[in-house]
């Protein structure tokens, strides 16, 4: 049986201590890394016959006793999650231990909502919010023309949307939430170890969508707002609304990333598009007040002008993009190899970003401008040539090449990153 050391931090109520004999009465409550209470937890002292399983709401209670003030150890086991061994230097207060699943879906909290399919724009509602916004000096969309949208397109049917999230092993206050749509490889990223890591590492939750109404993009951003501090109240992590985010999209999930950027860049530290579906979905008015990865395949059939909407985006509106051709790569990533490439590149990318937006490893989002200040620039794959490509990279005020055109690179560390990954696809 493995067992799992975690450094935890407790928050303590007093017990029913028998201060002569030490014999005390322990007790705890047990949840996981994604707050979920859990049942039917066995918990064992070690050295002793003392064992008990914890109840429908993770609760444990059961007499101890401790000689010369020793810290007890407990064991707790459950089927699916990795064995701890707990360490208690206090038995007189409560114990709040985390359980680590076993990577699958058992470590992500679920639920559904229903929502109307008026919050999907489609390419002519959409048009309309391009066409009607009634503030175009502010860049960004609009987000207040849901109900024009509803008079002149009809309301449309409401259908079930789920959400899956996970929040950050042993830390109460949340810096930031990663929302994904989990439409193509979204839904192993969820999943996916490399970003529980990510996510643990940053103090960073999870927040997965899927259903027809949300996973390609949702609008207005006020909808989406709603639904994760809604989300949040049931799980008792009210910060889940307000503090920052990254966005990811794979496909037509680009609209879901693009479309909440270019809505609320006052919130977007980045966003992350994966092969999308439409060149249309990276030209969203708004989208260049946040940083943002594009990456494409270049053996994609939906390669059709994303390049050049990139090189509109830079030279016109001034977008902080990085864009990534993955050479030999189709739609999806090449192989269980290549997918974990794939995301660990896409977490260097989100580091980096967050390392130079956030302000002192707080959740205070810094403006757009401090997001050059360490800038790194790169020179652009070229289509024409094909292969694998060392693309040339410079801090960006000694960048030789066409720089209206560069990529964009956060900073030094993931410039090398993002070449040696240009190069070798890992």
């Amino acid at each position: 049986m493995s067992i799992l050391w975690i450094p935890v931090v407790l928050f303590f109520i007093a017990l029913v201590p028998s201060a002569q004999a030490e014999e005390l009465t322990l007790q705890g409550v047990i949840q996981d890394t994604s707050r979920n209470h859990l049942p039917g937890v066995r918990v064992l002292v070690e050295g002793t016959q003392h064992s008990t399983v914890s109840n429908d709401v993770g609760g444990f209670s059961l007499p101890v006793t401790r000689a010369n003030r020793k810290p007890l150890v407990l064991h707790l086991i459950k089927e699916k999650y990795l064995t701890l061994k707990y360490i208690v230097k206090d038995p007189e207060e409560l114990a709040k231990p985390f359980l680590t699943p076993i990577i699958d879906n058992n470590g992500l909290v679920s639920g559904t909502l229903d929502l109307s399919m008026s919050h999907a724009p489609d390419g002519a509602a959409l048009k309309y919010i391009i066409e009607n916004d009634r503030d175009p000096e502010d860049k960004k969309l609009d987000d207040g023309l849901y109900q024009e949208i509803k008079k002149n397109f009809g309301e449309k049917d409401k259908e079930q949307i789920m959400y899956r999230t996970r929040f950050p092993v042993n830390t109460d206050k949340l810096k930031g939430v990663f929302l994904i749509s989990e439409h193509g490889i979204g839904k192993q990223m969820m999943e996916s170890e490399i970003f529980w890591d990510f996510a643990d590492k940053n103090s960073f939750a999870l927040l997965g969508f899927t259903g027809n109404p949300i996973q390609r993009g949702i609008y207005p951003a006020a909808k989406l707002d709603e639904i994760i501090t809604l989300i949040g109240s049931k799980l008792s992590q009210a910060e889940l609304g307000t503090v920052p985010v990254i966005t990811f999209g794979h496909s037509n999930g680009t609209g879901f990333s693009a479309l909440y950027a270019a809505l609320r860049p006052e919130r977007t530290i980045c966003w992350i598009s994966y092969h999308s579906g439409s060149a249309a979905q990276l030209e969203l008015p708004g989208v260049e007040l946040s940083p943002g990865l594009v990456m494409h395949g270049t053996k994609d059939v939906w390669l059709k002008g994303q390049d050049q909407a990139v090189v509109k985006l830079r030279g016109k509106r001034g977008a902080l993009i990085t864009m990534m051709m993955e050479y030999d790569v189709a739609h999806w990533p090449k192989g269980a190899e290549g997918k974990d490439a794939t995301f660990k590149f896409i977490t260097n990318y989100s580091q980096a970003s967050i390392d130079i937006r956030l302000k002192d490893g707080s959740n205070e989002l810094l403006p757009l401008e401090k997001a050059v200040e360490s800038a790194w620039s790169g020179d652009r794959y070229d289509l024409k040539k094909d292969g694998r490509q060392k693309l040339p990279i410079a801090p960006a005020a000694e960048y030789k090449g066409d720089k209206k055109n560069a990529n964009y690179l956060p900073n030094g560390d993931f410039a090398k990153i993002w070449q040696r990954f240009s190069l070798s696809g890992k």
